[in-house]
């Protein structure tokens, strides 16, 4: 069986989670962005950037997730 990972929390304001969500929303939303800008070119594919960008994207959205917090478009 695999040994559960240790769970590490940080506590967080109001202020500071608003700050993480904004930071958060703004970077999915780059790299949304620039994701559509690669699929848009059509020139020389490369899918596993593509995978990597998608990955990145839900990264962000599980850490926004994990403190209770969604992307918040207004942000955008």
């Amino acid at each position: 069986m695999k040994p559960k990972q240790p769970t590490f929390c940080v506590p967080l304001d109001e202020k500071r989670r608003t700050q993480l969500q904004q930071q958060l929303s703004n970077e999915i939303a780059k790299l949304e962005r620039s994701l559509e800008q690669i699929k848009a070119s059509r020139k020389n594919v490369d899918f596993s950037m593509i995978q990597s960008y998608k990955e990145l994207i839900a990264s962000r959205e599980q850490m926004l997730k994990s403190i209770g917090l969604s992307v918040n478009r207004d942000y955008r």
